[in-house]
């Protein structure tokens, strides 16, 4: 999801792999989830634990919409 720059009136765009979708107004935003997920290895394990930052959003008004899903995903060192 990319923010127009301060200036410019407040929108919006969904961005995917095939390029940019057509800048829409904020106001069609109606939902925005977050999900963090934390995975630890088992006692004496030596992998890392995983993190990841998953979020799902939905665009649109009077019958047309968009929806859009990401995650992240990051490995971090032990620091037990």
């Amino acid at each position: 999801m990319e923010f127009a720059p301060a200036r410019v009136p407040a929108s919006l765009r969904l961005v995917r792999g095939a390029g940019p979708d057509d800048w829409l107004p904020v106001t069609t935003l109606r939902r925005v989830r977050l999900t963090h997920k934390v995975v630890e290895p088992y006692q004496g394990d030596h992998k890392s634990a995983v993190s990841t930052l998953a979020w799902n959003s939905s665009c649109g008004t009077s019958g047309r919409g968009s929806s859009f899903r990401s995650a992240v995903t990051r490995s971090g060192s032990r620091t037990r």
